[in-house]
């Protein structure tokens, strides 16, 4: 059953962040899944459930790689959140955002206060184990550094970038990673961060 159900979440937020929250309805999750509505009522007692299970996706999936990954450095753990907001954001209409908060507004308020706390405790690892292993600069006010982040990644999921300045959002994604990560890195962590891009660019 719980693999069923992170199946359905899985196609539903798909189909939530391709066309808004409200213009999908139940039926068209049952039908993407082909299954019927009542066995998709026996697994979520309703939308706003089914729309609390997505929410809680890109965060589970995410911690998920860099839990089995424990040995990563703090350079490789940077990409790999990096690389899971392009994949979110790539796929993410900003009506979807828009959506959550004007009809679930309690649920809108929940997910942001769990993603700023998830965020905040993620970076916070991240920066210290990067200033501890040497990658990381050691004057880089941690606590500012996550708080610019959480703003930024919020204004990403709210703003049609393409739209108001006419560049592809995820363009504009990865200019800001590599403009992030050159003002805290140290030589080393440069050093680190070009031989994992060289590395994927060979794969």
């Amino acid at each position: 059953m719980e693999e069923q159900i992170q199946q359905i979440t899985k196609k539903a937020a798909k189909l939530f962040h391709r066309y808004g929250i409200k213009s999908v309805s139940m039926d068209d999750v049952a039908h993407e899944l082909s299954i019927s509505k009542k066995t998709l009522y026996k697994l979520f007692k309703d939308k706003k459930d089914l729309v609390s299970k997505v929410l809680e996706c890109p965060t589970h999936e995410t911690s998920k790689e860099i839990s089995i990954n424990k040995n990563l450095n703090a350079v490789e753990k940077h990409i790999l959140v990096y690389k899971s907001i392009v994949k979110f954001l790539s796929d993410l209409n900003p009506t979807f955002e828009y959506d959550l908060k004007k009809y679930y507004p309690n649920l809108h308020a929940e997910v942001i206060k769990k993603r700023r706390k998830n965020i905040y405790e993620n970076m916070h690892r991240d920066l210290t184990q990067g200033i501890e292993e040497g990658f990381f600069r050691s004057d880089i006010n941690i606590e500012i550094v996550n708080t610019m982040n959480i703003i930024r990644i919020e204004s990403f999921q709210t703003m049609d970038v393409k739209e108001v300045y006419n560049h592809d959002l995820i363009d504009v994604v990865k200019e800001f990673f590599s403009y992030h990560f050159h003002a805290i890195a140290t030589e080393k962590g440069l050093k680190e961060f070009e031989r994992i891009l060289k590395e994927e660019e060979n794969d």
